[in-house]
């Protein structure tokens, strides 16, 4: 739950209230959850388990989660909708953000088809795993940063700022 509190956290830094970005933070979690849902599936990494339990295609099958997904993707929209200033551009910034971490997943889904020449190595070249860093991972922080400032009415300046620091703050959780 560290997306919502990037956005809640970034709407105070920009002078308005965490109150402001309730909204938005939600949506970032409902993207956040719909994203790890389908990441799990058996087309994808195959999981299942995630933080100790059962994956939601284990336990309810792989076409309930998938609707699941769909509709935690479908309510993220919804929800954002909701922020009392800004809907247009935080609608829009989830949108792309939203492409950017499917995008990751498209890349990290073709690295993982590689075959492992020697134990420890891989095929995947540096600049690939940037790329799914910046998209898969990062996306999703600058998506907070921006709309929880957006929702408090800042300015892009401090907006710019804010998206900056929420790239290299998603890049090292990528490395945790």
């Amino acid at each position: 739950r560290i997306r919502p509190l990037v956005c809640l956290a970034s709407a105070v830094a920009v002078g308005g209230k965490a109150e402001d970005a309730k909204y938005p933070a939600a949506a970032i979690e409902l993207l956040h959850n719909y994203t790890l849902i389908h990441d799990d599936l058996p087309a994808m990494d195959n999981d299942r388990e995630r933080r100790g339990k059962p994956t939601v295609w284990v336990k309810f099958g792989e076409a309930n989660a998938i609707l699941a997904g769909d509709a935690l993707l479908a309510l993220a929209y919804q929800v954002a909708a909701k922020a009392p200033r800004n809907v247009a551009a935080i609608v829009d910034v989830l949108g792309e953000k939203g492409v950017g971490v499917v995008m990751g997943q498209v890349e990290d889904v073709a690295c993982s088809k590689f075959e492992v020449s020697e134990p420890q190595t891989s095929n995947i070249k540096p600049q690939t795993d940037d790329f799914i860093y910046r998209h898969k991972t990062a996306d999703l922080f600058v998506a907070a940063a921006v709309t929880g400032a957006l929702s408090a009415g800042a300015g892009e300046d401090c907006i710019s700022r804010l998206r900056e620091y929420a790239l290299n703050l998603g890049l090292a959780f990528q490395f945790e």
